[in-house]
């Protein structure tokens, strides 16, 4: 499994959440909106047609925003629900495809999307799987676990062990009397001569392939 940071990019999740000032607001704007009011099909330039000769259908998305500027319409012509579809639709595309990139470079075929943005919102979901799909042609899968906005928090505990962090507890705790700083020490190791009331920590595991 791999767990290395190879690359970063600064046009993803965390752009989406800041064009608003609510981000739950802006996934439910999303959803009752049509992005083909704003995002120029391949259909648009092809009559309705297919793009055959590179496998493109006429509902490929063949530029975000661009009937933004080629109906002679004003901003207000245009619904925000509408625009927040598109948005969301073009940042989930660039992520996706990024992601089947470097996934490419290290030959997996299970890409596992992570990170407050996703918040099991269908729209997001299916749209990083329809560009993986797309770009992969098939041969890639996108992937989504539960409770995904709180990864970090997992990997960063399951870590703490290389990172000293019992140590630094430890130490935290020093100066506390004998006795708080052998209940502090035990709980930490997950012992104690008693019943945790509830309190202990749980073994938690990890999946890895």
């Amino acid at each position: 499994m791999l767990y290395r940071g190879k690359f970063y990019y600064t046009y993803g999740g965390f752009v989406f959440l800041h064009l608003n000032r609510s981000f739950d607001e802006l996934l439910e704007l999303s959803y009752w909106g049509n992005n083909r009011t704003v995002d120029m099909l391949v259909g648009d330039i092809y009559d309705g047609m297919d793009h055959s000769k590179i496998a493109l259908s006429s509902t490929t998305i063949a530029s975000s925003f661009g009937k933004a500027i080629s109906d002679n319409k004003e901003r207000k012509d245009y619904k925000p629900e509408d625009i927040a579809r598109s948005l969301l639709r073009m940042i989930s595309n660039n992520i996706g495809q990024i992601s089947y990139l470097n996934a490419l470079r290290f030959g997996l075929k299970r890409i596992f999307f992570g990170g407050f943005f996703i918040r099991r919102h269908p729209f997001t979901m299916d749209t990083l799987s329809v560009a993986v799909n797309f770009w992969s042609k098939d041969e890639a899968k996108a992937m989504f676990l539960w409770h995904e906005g709180f990864l970090g928090a997992v990997g960063a505990f399951m870590s703490s062990d290389k990172h000293g962090v019992e140590e630094l507890l430890v130490n935290q705790v020093v100066q506390r009397t004998n006795s708080q700083l052998y209940f502090a020490a035990d709980k930490i190791h997950g012992q104690q001569g008693g019943e945790f009331n509830g309190d202990e920590s749980i073994e938690c595991g990890v999946y890895a392939a």
